[in-house]
């Protein structure tokens, strides 16, 4: 989304005008249901996770500062919300794992036949070693390699420095590298 249009949208947003939003929601969808699937693992929280983000996003749209990048803000919202359903999950002592939900699907140049299995067994093989690693690990690489942030933006949601970023996102692409053998 052009950030002009995007600023134009949100100041909208802010004035009341509730369906200015909806064109926010199009074009972040895809990236917060990719990471609350990553997250959680389960394709119904996701869901649910992804909506809940762009309810609560609108809701304490008066919270966001203008002139500051959206989708840091917005992704800090879908991060909490995956951390409460997470602990939600805990307390029921319920632990599930979505073998069938692949990761966000990437396009092919060349969709054979032969090729197109091939990449997904290689997809099912990431998702599966993704589930392998710390959470912390596999949120960094959600953040990072899977919703295609730059290294401030997963900082500022993460509250943490560049530098240590760079560092985890390091270590976890190695303990990734490790599952895949």
């Amino acid at each position: 989304m052009v950030l002009i249009r995007e600023a134009e949208l949100l100041r909208r947003c802010k004035a009341g005008e509730w369906d200015a939003f909806e064109p926010i929601v199009r074009s972040y969808e895809g990236r917060i249901h990719a990471y609350a699937v990553t997250m959680l693992r389960d394709a119904e929280e996701a869901r649910d996770a992804t909506q809940e983000t762009f309810i609560r996003a609108y809701q304490r749209l008066h919270q966001f500062e203008s002139g500051r990048p959206f989708l840091p803000w917005l992704m800090s919202i879908a991060r909490t919300r995956c951390i409460d359903a997470i602990r939600a999950r805990r307390s029921r002592a319920r632990y599930e794992v979505c073998a069938g939900e692949m990761l966000p699907n990437i396009p092919d140049p060349a969709p054979e036949a032969g090729r197109a299995i091939e990449r997904e067994n290689r997809r099912s093989l990431v998702w599966k070693a993704l589930g392998q690693l710390r959470p912390q690990e596999r949120e960094i690489l959600t953040l990072k390699d899977v919703s295609e942030l730059k290294y401030d933006e997963v900082a500022e949601i993460l509250g943490i420095p560049r530098g240590t970023v760079a560092s985890r996102v390091f270590a976890a692409r190695r303990a990734l590298a490790h599952q895949l053998g």
